[in-house]
């Protein structure tokens, strides 16, 4: 009888300590992308503090002010709208409705009408969250044949994260691509202004790199010379809307609430650990060496199947090429932005391969652009395998 206290033991301490968990973990309120108030890589807090500057009474409201009535709109106020994708069609139709009552109304990334998608800005922030944001360079676009007033006379933007609307019709601005990353049409007596990327406007790419000396760009002035003549401009929570109906390939478990998602970690936990305790060696072990497959970088492979989705390949190249760089130099001694003639020499001598492909690889070659998705896969490819050959990995 004895014997088995010590099972029934276990099991009530690992029931203890999940409940625990659960409990504590259901306390933990989220960090949201976009929030106005905060200053995370992903936060619109430098856009409050430089609208509030420009005595504009800034605030934020749930989308379901729009259709129940709460927010009050006048032609002296705007409305911004920073993750349409995740809001209902009768949210996006109310702020239309208050441009067309003279107010100024802006989109944070295009409106695909009947048309649901499957990967919201919401989700980007994720896959792109830590040190992605604030440490990517930047990608200056001036303004170009800009119809734009507010913004014609302005400098460079950075627009390393932004998709350039091809089809959205009006007037445009920083135009790259074939594409604009600001698009104004008029709307009854007001305007609908619609930006390419809500990460335009995130604290970290108002100066990208500023750790490393980066210098600011106008992604800041462009929300100023936008909204600064408001009254007041309220930002709507990029919370999905009730009845917002988003497609995509989530998983079950991705849409579960974070507490459940714990749970069930703990739980998965707990039944290897009692596998483990349970489990038992027959005989003495064999010493045998076995090949190990390591997989790549998971976050490279994340920005880079992001950037290579919204159309971009030569940004998705020079994103994994510069994680691939940062990531050699530091395993090297080199730190993180290492001199290319020193970094493809040591490169080439543990690897053995030539160093004009090994520079080709980590730094580009104009005779080989990187133009579609079947380039990018064998760059992400070739870079995987070099990181593994310098850091002494077997591959299979």
């Amino acid at each position: 009888m004895s014997g088995r206290r010590g099972p029934i033991a276990l099991a009530v301490i690992l029931v203890v300590a999940i409940g625990i968990g659960v409990l504590l973990s259901s306390r933990v309120e989220p960090a949201i992308a976009f929030d106005i108030d905060s200053t995370r890589p992903d936060g619109l807090g430098a856009v409050k503090v430089l609208l509030e500057q420009q005595g504009v009474q800034v605030r934020s409201a749930p989308g379901s002010a729009l259709t129940d009535g709460e927010l009050e709109s006048d032609d002296g106020s705007a409305v911004v709208m920073i993750a349409p994708s995740v809001a209902s069609e009768d949210e996006i139709e109310a702020l239309v409705e208050r441009a067309r009552a003279g107010a100024t109304v802006v989109f944070g990334e295009q409106v695909v009408a009947d048309d649901p998608v499957a990967f919201s800005a919401v989700d980007d922030a994720t896959f792109l969250g830590g040190r992605t944001l604030p440490d990517e360079p930047a990608f200056p676009v001036d303004p170009g044949n800009c119809d734009i007033d507010e913004l014609a006379d302005l400098g460079p933007i950075d627009a390393a994260f932004s998709a350039p609307m091809t089809d959205e019709p009006g007037q445009r601005c920083y135009e790259e691509s074939g594409g604009a990353n600001f698009v104004r049409r008029s709307e009854g007596a007001g305007s609908v202004v619609t930006i390419s990327s809500p990460f335009l406007w995130v604290n970290a790419r108002l100066q990208p790199r500023k750790e490393e000396g980066g210098e600011p760009l106008a992604n800041g002035a462009t929300a100023v010379r936008l909204l600064g003549d408001r009254r007041t401009v309220t930002f709507i929570d990029p919370v999905p809307a009730a009845d917002a109906v988003i497609a995509g390939d989530q998983d079950p478990v991705t849409l579960l609430p974070l507490p459940v998602k714990l749970a069930l970690a703990q739980l998965l936990g707990a039944f290897v650990l009692y596998v483990w305790w349970r489990s038992r060696r027959l005989g003495r072990p064999v010493t045998e060496q076995l090949p190990v497959e390591v997989a790549g970088s998971e976050l490279t492979a994340a920005v880079g199947d992001l950037l290579r989705r919204r159309g971009n390949p030569q940004r998705a190249a020079a994103t994994v090429r510069s994680d691939t760089r940062r990531v050699l130099g530091a395993r090297l001694g080199m730190g993180a932005d290492p001199s290319p003639v020193t970094l493809v020499e040591v490169v080439a001598s543990r690897t053995g391969r030539p160093p004009d492909q090994v520079g080709a690889a980590l730094y580009g070659d104009p005779a080989s652009p990187v133009d579609d998705a079947t380039a990018l896969v064998a760059l992400v490819r070739t870079l995987d395998a070099i990181r593994q050959e310098v850091l002494h990995v077997d591959a299979r």
